[in-house]
This record gives C-alpha cells, structure tokens and sequence, in this order.
C-alpha cells in the first residue's frame, strides 16, 4: 500500500511540473515585442541551413565571382498578431554610397536558381527559400518567435574597409535601427 501511495503522489508531481511548464512556455510568448538583427558568417550559414551547396541557398559558390552577398538574420518575438516592415536593409560605406542591397523573396529565389544551375534537384535550395527568406517587406507576423534571411548582393569586390549593413524595422510600429559591422574576411 505503501508503494501504491508513493506512485500516487509521485504521478500528481509529473502533472503538477507538466502544467507548470506549459504555463511558463505560454507567458515566455507573452513576453515584451523585440527585435534583432545580425549578420552571419559562411560558418554561421552552414551550421543553420546545411553544408553542402545542393542544400543550402544561402551559401554561395566562391566562383560566381560578378556579385558579393551578405546574409542578415532578423530575427522577432511578437505579443500578438502584428505588423512588421522592413524599412531599410543594405550595405554602405562610411560615406552613405550604397555598395548591396537587399533582394526580395522572388528576386533572390530567381538569383539563386541561376547560380546553382548545374544542381539537377534544386526542390531543397526552394524551400529553404520559402521557409526562412523574408516573406515581403510588410507582412503580419503571428505571436511567438521567428527567424528570417535577408541576402543583400552587390557588385565584386564589396569594398575592403568601412562597410556597415544598415537594417531598418518597425513591429507594431516601433521602429529599431541596426548597424552591423562587416568584418573583413566576410567581403
């Protein structure tokens, strides 16, 4: 009877900690609305979408030599349903000259199609795209935590020194400005 009791309480304990966890996963989403951006790095592109070219879009190959590509991930943890927009995203030097600028969802999906041609198989590259590439520049986000690419392409070579990624956004609107230094072994 002993070992009956123990079980009894041991099982109310395992429910107790399983609403308790449900309910602080909820309030977690409830949180304040933030923004973030940062500029990834080729070893940060491939540990997040895949080593091998075939698999991932955002990983460009070192021969396609006519334009350089920079990849920002946005990431967002919304309240509620709410609008998002991306004001600005592109690089510039300490002067203001704009050097990259942001594609769009279809431009790049296009863009990356032409530089991986030789891939017979491009169905993973696609939705990769779709999965995380910026949807459009205004869109509603649903409540909870996302993640979105944004590649910015410009003409080769980016400048050596003194490139800033500017990134602009409002969620809810609250604007937030980023500027993220591009170090030179990114260029």
């Amino acid at each position: 009877m002993r070992k009956g009791r123990l079980l009894s309480i041991l099982c109310t304990a395992i429910i107790i900690a399983s609403c308790a966890s449900t309910g602080t996963a909820g309030s977690a989403a409830g949180g304040p609305d933030l923004v973030s951006a940062s500029l990834l790095s080729v070893r940060d592109v491939r540990n997040e979408f895949g080593l091998a070219y075939a698999e991932n879009p955002f990983l460009f190959a070192t021969t396609f030599q006519s334009t350089d590509f920079l990849v920002v991930k946005i990431a967002v943890r919304a309240s509620a349903r709410e609008t998002f927009s991306v004001l600005q995203s592109e690089a510039l030097d300490q002067s203001g000259t704009v050097f990259a600028s942001a594609y769009n969802r279809a431009d790049f999906k296009q863009q990356a199609e032409y530089m991986s041609a030789q891939i017979i198989d491009q169905s993973m590259r696609r939705n990769k795209i779709g999965w995380y590439y910026l949807p459009s520049t205004t869109f509603t986000v649903d409540p909870g935590q996302h993640e979105y690419i944004i590649v910015l392409g410009g003409k080769h070579p980016l400048p050596a020194a003194g490139l800033s990624v500017v990134v602009r956004v409002t969620l809810n609107d609250v604007e937030s400005d980023f500027t993220l230094g591009v170090p030179e072994k990114q260029k």
